[in-house]
């Protein structure tokens, strides 16, 4: 098995969470300066922070991963439910509530498998016969089995 540093380029996960951030980003150039410097400002912060841990974790060994990953799984929680409390209390529109949620529920799926790999326990929907069957077709594209969407 390979656990070798990767490249952050080359993790899913990472640049869901970077595409994540971005909008978050320039949704705050559109919101006002109480709510920019408030819960939008926890948000970005929020997503910053788990860019990192999932650069670390794809620096890490496989055992070094769980740590990270059930923190990512954790801030991951949090965004939703401030990215809720953002539509609650009228900062975003319902559209652009519904938007972010997609994306959040997507980046959650994908650290939760990365989360179950590392942990051993085989996907459901794919199985572990599925990636070792692919793995020496395509090893680029299902290396270290991460955030396959196959």
């Amino acid at each position: 098995m390979n656990n070798s540093p990767v490249s952050s380029i080359s993790v899913p996960l990472v640049h869901k969470i970077t595409d994540f951030y971005k909008n978050v980003y320039q949704l705050g150039k559109q919101i006002n300066k109480r709510d920019r410097l408030g819960t939008n400002q926890k948000i970005e912060s929020i997503c910053l922070d788990i860019l990192a841990l999932a650069i670390e974790a794809a620096y890490s060994t496989k055992v070094e991963k769980l740590p990270l990953l059930k923190l990512i799984r954790i801030k991951i929680e949090i965004l939703k439910q401030l990215v809720r409390l953002t539509k609650d209390i009228q900062i975003i529109t319902e559209s652009r509530y519904i938007v972010l949620e997609d994306r959040l529920i997507e980046i959650s799926k994908m650290n939760n498998n990365w989360l179950n790999w590392a942990m051993g326990k085989e996907n459901p929907k794919l199985g572990f016969s599925h990636h070792r069957k692919l793995r020496s077709e395509d090893a680029d594209c299902h290396s270290d089995y991460r955030d396959c969407t196959c």
